[in-house]
């Protein structure tokens, strides 16, 4: 097998310039030859695309045209490919020429070109190019092609323009669905290649190019300088072509009360059988967190990574010929810094970031943290565009930029408490007062997850992060005895009534913020007045009056106490006891009362029943249950 690094290396040279004897002779030629037809062949020959679009030009034919479009073609000169495109009038050709180039205000005007011309196919290509699917439906009408055009409107999601076509048609929907193929059922994935870069403000670079022989001797001889064997002997064709850079291309590089119209419509949703009454929401508590995205400045790393302070000529004695040294890279300096998940994430160190949660708060599954490990990764970081053909610029971002020192440099906290809770923990209680509650479940559970990568700067605020952890995991686990009671309910299956009338009674118990608590205590309140269990609605309702409810929802309360006051008795009799203090279990719903053995999640905090021990926690559904951990770190 040939030794293919010890091949000798040719210096690049322009495609014209070859050694053979007829390349030479044919660049001796073009510089005598007269005749515009000759001369643009001995153009194209050696390749010499200026000399030819002066001849072409010159002569303006089309098969002269169409031998330099082919030419600048390959050359990668598109300019020249779009002049002769024009001059032959390749409209087809000029508009997927601009969808390559990734120019977009031509294409655009290529489609209004193509209308005018009408010509049919030309303006579906065109149609395509620019991602106008309301064009190609038109278009499609027009030819006569009514079923595509039906086919078109439909797959793309045009509904209203497709049963338009359908009532000129005087078709019916179940008609053609009956003929459709079952791929038509799917929504269109047809779309315009996105622009990366846009090329056609540059043309594809080539090796550069400098003055021939013949060039610089003609030069010589009309300005008087010495012969044009002294410009031959002078003459390096393989370092000018190594070096030369003809042109000079350069590559561009809600925390609001809800109005009573809302308000009805929230009562509406938690099913309080038309109760009236004034709920408002509950707002986030403001969190501290104020860390900055600030860009970090080179750092002075100092003698700790081997550069003395010393200025220019520090002396005979210094040593500059030696080979430089690279630097530690900023995420390593990350790593060794802090002892925070957060912050080795940011540097991309997975593995390290899971060890670490593993170990303080007994993380085991990963999968539902990818996506914010990922964002995390990419917001501690700024990329700067660089030439097309090279990766972007990264540039580190720390939190404490003030501070240079190896030792010290730390990543942005691109997580803030401050923002989950004014945004986030904002719109979970939005989703919970409207009866939203799958989707407050996920809000929730997305908090929840996050407060794994804040990092907080002071005590008030790590505090803060965890009594945030048990706000979202009451919340949760007072969500699941909702919807498992709705789901219950919607069965109408007589025999489940005494579990909905628990766990309608359990969510009671979860600390909730109280404009959400009185939702629950009138829920219950209600669900028991339904079930003729007045005695315990008497309980809820006498909770519901401590907590000074509105006027319509007080008078509703001392209606039911004057009910039970008629009825003492239980209509069903239920596993729960109000006098006895209990935890909910998120596994079973069933309680936990202060003497049973129970095992905790690490993360949450949340009881379980010793036979969930090992199980992933139904509440951050990351945690193991019963795992011993050392407690999650938000400040280092």
């Amino acid at each position: 097998m040939a030794d293919w690094g010890a091949l000798p290396r040719r210096s690049p040279q322009p495609r014209w310039e070859g050694t053979d004897a007829r390349s030479l002779v044919t660049q001796i030629a073009l510089h005598f030859v007269q005749d515009k037809t000759t001369r643009f062949d001995l153009a194209i020959e050696c390749g010499n695309l200026d000399v030819a679009l002066e001849m072409a030009k010159a002569l303006d034919r089309e098969s002269t045209w169409v031998r330099l479009g082919q030419q600048a073609l390959k050359q990668g000169n598109h300019k020249i490919v779009e002049i002769a495109y024009q001059r032959t009038k390749n409209f087809d050709r000029l508009s997927f020429l601009y969808l390559a180039t990734g120019n977009e205000d031509k294409l655009a005007k290529m489609a209004k070109i193509a209308d005018m011309r009408g010509d049919p196919m030309s303006k579906f290509h065109n149609a395509l190019y620019t991602g106008n699917v309301d064009a190609r439906v038109q278009v499609l009408l027009e030819a006569g092609m009514t079923p595509l055009a039906y086919m078109t409107a439909k797959t793309n999601g045009l509904d209203h323009l497709a049963q338009q076509i359908l009532d000129e048609a005087g078709l019916s929907p179940e008609e053609v669905e009956a003929v459709l193929p079952p791929s038509q059922h799917q929504r269109s994935t047809l779309r315009p290649p996105a622009v990366v870069s846009q090329t056609f403000d540059h043309n594809w670079p080539n090796v550069g190019v400098t003055e021939s022989f013949f060039d610089r001797a003609l030069a010589a001889a009309a300005s008087g300088e010495p012969s044009a064997l002294e410009a031959y002997e002078d003459d390096d064709l393989v370092d000018q072509a190594a070096a030369g850079a003809e042109g000079g291309l350069a590559w561009a590089a809600e925390d609001r009360l809800m109005d009573k119209h809302e308000a009805e419509e929230a009562e509406d949703a938690w099913d309080l059988a038309g109760e009236g009454g004034e709920d408002g929401g509950a707002a986030g508590a403001a969190g501290g967190g104020e860390d900055g995205l600030v860009g970090a400045g080179a750092g002075a790393f100092g003698a700790e990574d081997g550069l003395d302070g010393g200025g220019v000529g520090g002396g005979a004695e210094d040593d500059l010929t030696g080979p430089v040294q690279p630097g530690i890279p900023e995420s390593e300096l990350w790593v060794r810094n802090s002892p925070l998940a957060a912050d080795h994430v940011a540097a991309g160190s997975f593995e390290t970031a899971m060890a670490l949660l593993n170990r303080q708060v007994g993380i085991v599954d990963f999968a539902p943290l990818k996506p914010l490990f990922l964002s995390v990764y990419q917001s501690s970081r700024l990329y700067l565009p660089a030439a097309p053909s090279l990766p972007p610029l990264e540039i580190p971002l720390r939190r404490n930029p003030d501070r240079n020192e190896p030792r010290n440099v730390l990543p942005a906290a691109t997580l803030s408490l401050q923002s989950i809770t004014q945004n986030e923990l904002r719109a979970a209680y939005t989703a919970f007062q409207r009866a939203k509650f799958q989707e407050a479940s996920d809000i929730f559970r997305s908090i929840l997850q996050s407060l794994l990568l804040v990092v907080t700067s002071t005590a008030a605020q790590a505090a803060e992060l965890q009594e945030l952890v048990v706000v979202c995991r009451e919340y949760l686990v007072g969500l699941s005895l909702e919807i498992e009671r709705r789901r219950i309910a919607a069965a109408a299956d007589p025999a489940s009534l005494k579990r909905q009338l628990e766990l309608a009674a359990y969510f009671t118990h979860c600390r909730l913020q109280p404009a959400h608590l009185q939702l629950a205590l009138r829920l219950a309140m209600t669900t028991f007045s339904k079930a003729k269990n007045y005695p315990t609605a008497a309980l809820f309702a006498q909770k519901l009056l401590d907590l000074h409810p509105a006027a319509t929802v007080a008078q509703q309360a001392n209606t039911v106490l004057q009910t039970a006051n008629r009825f003492p008795r239980d209509a069903v009799e239920i596993d729960y006891d109000v006098h006895q203090p209990f935890d909910v279990c998120p596994a079973s719903l069933t309680p936990i009362y202060a003497s049973a053995n129970a095992v905790e999640d690490p993360f949450t905090g949340a009881r379980y029943h010793p036979q969930f021990a090992g199980q992933v926690c139904r509440v951050s559904r990351v945690s193991e249950i019963g795992k011993g951990a050392s407690g999650l770190r938000s400040s280092a």
